[in-house]
């Protein structure tokens, strides 16, 4: 048997965890097309089905414009800049304790994020940097941003369903399109160093003479940067396990701490 796509939401829902992006549109099926995916609408009764996911879809793309907002204004009302440093941990914990079928598309999400923050002023986030807020607005942020995925996953299918995949071609590109909005796997890098390197090595001469560095050393600049990074962060985990082993209760340190009622004698 194949092993699921880990786009599929349906195979994630029905193994008991919902889905990051929902389980899709009602009455509408993903397919297998040559090894592509793609999106084809299942016959309701009298037609209702197709008229349900066409309603629902409509309506997702109509909401776009308020949860965006609504995203805006919960960051503003905190700290955006702290928000989008929590909203990393958080993903990171949820990603590593659930299948990767079940959280594809969140950790663009976060990117995604990353983008809104940028594209604020300056006044916007220097004025709130470093502000005090409550912590429900890191999930009420974590959820309005789910919403907005699971919004744009019902706005692709209605376009993959509305310009059909009449060639392989077309599924390609309808493939595309989705992981450009929500493929972020950690073999992307992989996938694209090789191909950043060989643009940018032929023009490491011309990059020296105009930057003073040559473009692809920046990315071993970044590496060496995160292997050190990465030492740090494993000698600090070390340490903190050997202090929480140091407070394990043993039986010796129990019994010298348990608590014993005085006699009158004493």
């Amino acid at each position: 048997m194949a092993p699921a796509d880990p786009r599929d939401g349906r195979q994630a829902a029905v193994n008991g965890a919902e889905p990051y992006l929902g389980a899709g549109a009602p009455f509408v099926n993903p397919v297998s097309d040559g090894g592509l995916r793609r999106f084809q609408p299942s016959k309701g009764p009298h037609g209702a089905g197709p008229r349900q996911a066409w309603d629902q879809m409509h309506k997702a793309g109509q909401q776009r414009p308020r949860l965006l907002a609504e995203i805006s204004q919960t960051a503003l009302a905190a700290d955006p800049v702290m928000l989008y440093s929590s909203l990393h941990v958080l993903d990171a914990m949820r990603r590593s304790h659930l299948a990767g079928s079940v959280m594809f598309g969140s950790d663009a999400m976060v990117e995604f994020y990353g983008g809104l923050v940028t594209a604020m002023t300056a006044e916007q986030v220097l004025q709130r940097l470093g502000a005090v807020f409550h912590p429900q607005a890191l999930f009420d942020l974590d959820r309005l941003l789910r919403e907005y995925a699971r919004s744009e996953n019902l706005v692709h299918q209605a376009r993959v369903l509305r310009e059909g995949a009449a060639d392989r071609q077309a599924s390609v590109l309808h493939m595309l399109q989705m992981e450009q909005r929500f493929d972020r796997m950690q073999g992307y890098p992989a996938q694209l160093r090789p191909i950043f390197e060989e643009i940018v090595v032929p023009l490491a001469d011309q990059a020296r003479a105009g930057l003073g560095f040559a473009l692809h050393q920046a990315l071993e600049a970044a590496d060496a940067y995160h292997a050190r990074r990465t030492a740090q962060l494993d000698e600090a985990m070390d340490a903190f396990e050997h202090a929480s082993a140091d407070l394990r209760p043993s039986p010796t340190r129990t019994s010298m701490c348990r608590w014993r009622p005085r006699s009158r004698q004493e």
